[in-house]
C-alpha cells in the first residue's frame, strides 16, 4: 500500500513538474508550438508580386559536409544591430521593417541599410530563419549594399551583430541565382528546425521596373561572442 502510494506521488509529482515546466515555457515565449509556427506573417504577404503562402514547406538549409561545424549556442535576446561579410567587405545597419500597407516586403528607402523583416526569426534565439533583403543597386547612386552578395560562396562567414555587443556567426550552406519565376517565396522565408539566415537581393536582367532574378543566400548558426 506504502508502495503503490508513493508510486502515485511520484506520478503527480511528474505531471506537476512537467506543467510547471510547460507553464515557464509559455510565460517566456518558448513553446514547442512557438518554436514551429510559421512565419507570423500579417494575413498575406507579397515579394514582387508574388504572394506568399503560409503552407508551404521550408527549404533545407544544411548541407551534410557542413552538419559538423554547427554547435550549441546561448539564447541572446537584445536587437539587431549590424550584418558583416568580410568575404565582400559588407559592414551595414540592419534595419527591423516588416510588410507594407499594400501587402508587399518593405525595402530600406536607401543604398546602405539591409532590412531585417520582423515577422520572420531573430537571430540569436536558436531557432528559425531571419530573412534579410537589401538593394543591389539604387536610383542616382549605383551598386548598393549586395551588389556583390552574388560572390558569397559557401563556407564563407556571416556576422549579425546584437546592441547589446555579442556577435552571432553563421557559416554559408547555400548560394544561388533563381529566375524570379521560379522563386518559392514561401519557402524562402518559411522557419527552420534550426538557426538560420536567409539572405535576398536581385540579379540578372532590368526590365520594366524589375530584375529577372534574385540572389539567394542560406547560412546556419555557428558560434556566438561578446566583444570585449
Amino acid at each position: 500500500m506504502h508502495f503503490q502510494r508513493a508510486r502515485r506521488l511520484d506520478r503527480y509529482d511528474l505531471v506537476l513538474a512537467v506543467a510547471v515546466f510547460a507553464f515557464l515555457l509559455s510565460v517566456a515565449g518558448l513553446s514547442m508550438s512557438t518554436l514551429r509556427e510559421r512565419p507570423r506573417l500579417p494575413g498575406f504577404a507579397r515579394y514582387d508580386g508574388i504572394e506568399v503562402r503560409q503552407d508551404a514547406e521550408p527549404i533545407p538549409v544544411r548541407p551534410v559536409e557542413l552538419a559538423r561545424e554547427i554547435e550549441a549556442t546561448e539564447r541572446l535576446a537584445a536587437p539587431v544591430a549590424s550584418l558583416s561579410i568580410p568575404s565582400i567587405s559588407i559592414t551595414a545597419t540592419l534595419i527591423p521593417m516588416g510588410v507594407r500597407p499594400d501587402g508587399y516586403m518593405d525595402l530600406p528607402n536607401n543604398p546602405h541599410d539591409i532590412a531585417w523583416y520582423d515577422f520572420t526569426s531573430k537571430p540569436g534565439i536558436g531557432v528559425g530563419n531571419a530573412v534579410f533583403s537589401a538593394h543591389v543597386d539604387y536610383i542616382n547612386y549605383g551598386p548598393a549594399v549586395f551588389w556583390n552578395l552574388s560572390k558569397v560562396r559557401p563556407g564563407d562567414g556571416v556576422f549579425i551583430g546584437l546592441r547589446d555587443g555579442a556577435t552571432i556567426r553563421y557559416v554559408v550552406t547555400a548560394a544561388e541565382t533563381i529566375p524570379l519565376s521560379q522563386l518559392d517565396v514561401a519557402s524562402t522565408i518559411a522557419p527552420t528546425d534550426q538557426e538560420s539566415i536567409t539572405l535576398i537581393t536581385c540579379s540578372g536582367e532590368f526590365s520594366q521596373g524589375n530584375y529577372s532574378h534574385r540572389v539567394i543566400v542560406r547560412a546556419v548558426r555557428t558560434t556566438s561572442q561578446r566583444g570585449g
